[in-house]
């Protein structure tokens, strides 16, 4: 199985996860995050932090240890997305814009909210199909943030159909409905049929 990069553990372990903020970070890399498949400049990973619902995620670092991670945790109706950078200093609560162009289809403007390092924002999940179609078929995706100073992200989406697929079943995974119990009597589906 492929690892994953340090720097993008530490990233994707910035976290509204509750547990995982008050974890050290050596704990939380060994505990938390479980990157499971790599593809291109893309990496897979589960988190599980306990009373918390499963969350399946992929992320891609750049050299210079900027991160991008989309995730979806079990239950939840959006896919949250994440821009980390070290050198960021943002009030908590901040809102920021950002737009984000997956190739040269139309733009999706959105408002974050900052937090130290790093930016949140959300996709409806009645959206994710349109973003999957245009992740997987673009070569690259920018991230711009109007408002601001920082300079344009182009992220490179080498390996992002594999990536995709990988998520998509670890999203299946976690949101799959439980089959019923069985037992080993009685009943029409158990292994011998009541006496008549």
């Amino acid at each position: 199985m492929p690892r994953c990069r340090p720097a993008l553990l530490l990233a994707l372990l910035a976290s509204p996860l509750p547990l995982a903020a008050a974890m050290p970070q050596a704990a939380r890399a060994a505990d938390v995050v479980r990157p499971y498949y790599h593809a291109g400049s893309w990496d897979a990973f589960t988190a599980r932090v306990p009373g918390r619902p499963p969350v399946c995620g992929i992320g891609n670092r750049a050299p210079d240890h900027r991160v991008f991670t989309l995730r979806f945790e079990a239950g939840s109706h959006v896919l949250t997305l994440r821009a980390v950078k070290p050198s960021w200093a943002i009030p908590q609560g901040t809102q920021v814009n950002v737009v984000m162009q997956i190739g040269q289809a139309a733009p999706w403007p959105a408002t974050a909210t900052g937090n130290a390092r790093q930016i949140d924002w959300t996709i409806p999940a009645v959206q994710s199909q349109n973003f999957e179609a245009q992740f997987r078929q673009a070569s690259t995706m920018t991230l711009s943030f109007p408002g601001g100073s920082e300079p344009t992200w182009t992220i490179p989406l080498n390996g992002s159909s594999a990536i995709t697929d990988a998520f998509n079943r670890c999203v299946g995974q976690i949101t799959a409905t439980p089959a019923a119990p069985t037992q080993p009597y009685g009943g029409p589906t158990q292994p011998y049929a009541p006496a008549r």
